[in-house]
């Protein structure tokens, strides 16, 4: 084996900081980030305490050749589809996503945190993903 070869999984903890974005979430998510090879990535988010409910909502996007991203759930819930596409098309990537933002509805912002909170993730998301994975077209 060549030891000059990158590890094949490379692992990274990111910190979703929403209030630049809706400033009812002081406290951050976080993101757990898998990076199985070129293709392919494994994203969970949530938040305090760790760890979160692993597979919660949890869905799978990849690219296709001149058409929009497929995407499908893997579970009863089913917000993370939309986003799992989304991250899909922007990194070329086989995008593995599951969320758990429960933690969320026990802060200041009250029970409806969750739902409201889903734009905001995504654009801290994205912000911390773009540092880690490289944007590429499909």
């Amino acid at each position: 084996m060549d030891s000059t070869c990158e590890p094949s999984v490379q692992a990274h903890t990111l910190v979703l900081d929403l209030f630049p974005f809706d400033s009812a979430f002081s406290q951050p998510l976080f993101a757990s980030v898998l990076v199985l090879s070129k293709g392919a990535v494994l994203v969970s988010v949530g938040g305090q305490p760790l760890p979160y409910a692993f597979a919660k909502d949890s869905s799978v996007a990849m690219t296709r050749p001149n058409a929009p991203p497929s995407a499908t759930s893997l579970g009863p819930a089913s917000s993370s589809t939309s986003l799992a596409a989304r991250l899909a098309k922007r990194y070329a990537s086989q995008v593995f996503l599951t969320l758990d933002l429960a933690s969320l509805a026990d802060g200041a912002a009250g029970p409806s945190a969750a739902d409201r909170a889903v734009m905001s993730m995504e654009k801290a998301l994205v912000t911390e993903l773009d540092k880690v994975l490289e944007r590429r077209k499909a």
